[in-house]
């Protein structure tokens, strides 16, 4: 239980747990997550079942999110690591956007 006022959500818990999480995010007012963990649509049937339900929770709210299934986002200008990857890249004038997190993990 976070008693103040929630930003961003940084999410990486099994995928069967995310809706839940998504739920007590909206119902929070969270407006915006990211979700790192895997196993959804490109799982199967199941986990485009809770991808599904993740998606129509976050339109029910109106949270933005990246994900799932991703590296997360790094923001060097501001110190920001929220990834799974212990490497931080330096600030600069560059901007990388990759379908591919071990791609943006080696640059």
């Amino acid at each position: 239980d976070v008693d103040d006022a929630v930003d961003l959500a940084v999410v990486i818990t099994p995928a069967p747990t995310i809706p839940a999480i998504a739920q007590e995010c909206g119902e929070k007012g969270v407006k915006m997550m990211i979700i790192i963990s895997a196993g959804f649509r490109e799982a199967g049937n199941e986990g485009r079942k809770i991808e599904d339900e993740v998606v129509r929770i976050a339109k029910d709210y109106g949270i933005r999110f990246i994900g799932p299934n991703c590296l997360g986002l790094i923001r060097p200008s501001e110190g920001i690591n929220l990834t799974f990857g212990n490497n931080n890249a330096s600030p600069g004038n560059l901007a990388l956007v990759s379908q591919s997190g071990p791609i943006c993990t080696a640059i």
